[in-house]
């Protein structure tokens, strides 16, 4: 089981054909004066999964953190593969598209953020973002 990708951005959704759709995709968020809350930010990513792990429960945990390592945000539960997982023939693999809206996310501090993705209990994926504070002469 992997994270094959993950992209902060303005908007994300499935749609009833399986597709991911992704608008407004960035690295930066570049604020007037912080502390800040961000309105509306998304998540999109992708998990596939082998043929033998389709059907199973996922722990997961998402986080986002500050350069010090400080938490802004986390959110942990089970995922269940056979309800949104396209069909795995044996010895094929299945990719599970998902979204997360996060409302109001505070920002405290500039500088380099991650959100990090945690599958079983493993690390399985790191984005980096930077917070950047615009000064007068931008």
């Amino acid at each position: 089981m992997r994270v094959n990708f993950a992209h902060l951005c303005d908007y994300a959704a499935n749609t009833e054909a399986g597709k991911l759709c992704v608008m407004g995709i960035f690295d930066q968020i570049r604020v007037v004066k912080l502390p800040l809350a961000y309105p509306t930010l998304y998540l999109a990513f992708e998990i596939e999964m082998e043929s033998a792990e389709v059907g199973r429960d996922v722990t997961s945990k998402i986080s986002i953190r500050d350069q010090d390592g400080g938490s802004l945000f986390t959110t942990d539960g089970k995922l269940t593969s056979d309800a949104s997982a396209k069909p795995a023939p044996i010895g094929k693999s299945a990719k599970i598209r998902l979204t997360l809206c996060i409302n109001q996310l505070e920002f405290r501090k500039p500088g380099r953020h991650e959100v990090v993705i945690w599958l079983q209990d493993r690390l399985e994926y790191t984005l980096p973002f930077e917070v950047v504070v615009l000064n007068d002469e931008e």
